[in-house]
């Protein structure tokens, strides 16, 4: 907890990552696993809101991960 809530952005494969990156109001992106157990959890629980999104590759975690701090200013 103490480590991701010092975070400006999160990329993640980990269910509880995006979980406690979810309850921290942190803004991340998820890459879901090849069963799609993280997508499920955000799809039936609704932790998919502005700050989250889902991505199909590395590239496009960073590729997202790049804008949200280019446009935060961070």
């Amino acid at each position: 907890m103490a480590q991701l809530s010092r975070a400006r952005f999160v990329i993640t494969d980990r269910l509880h990552v995006h979980v406690v990156a979810t309850l921290l109001g942190l803004p991340h992106v998820f890459l879901d696993n090849s069963y799609g157990k993280i997508g499920r959890f955000a799809d039936s629980f609704g932790t998919g809101w502005n700050g989250c999104s889902r991505a199909a590759s590395r590239a496009e975690a960073v590729a997202v991960a790049r804008r949200h701090l280019a446009t935060a200013g961070g």
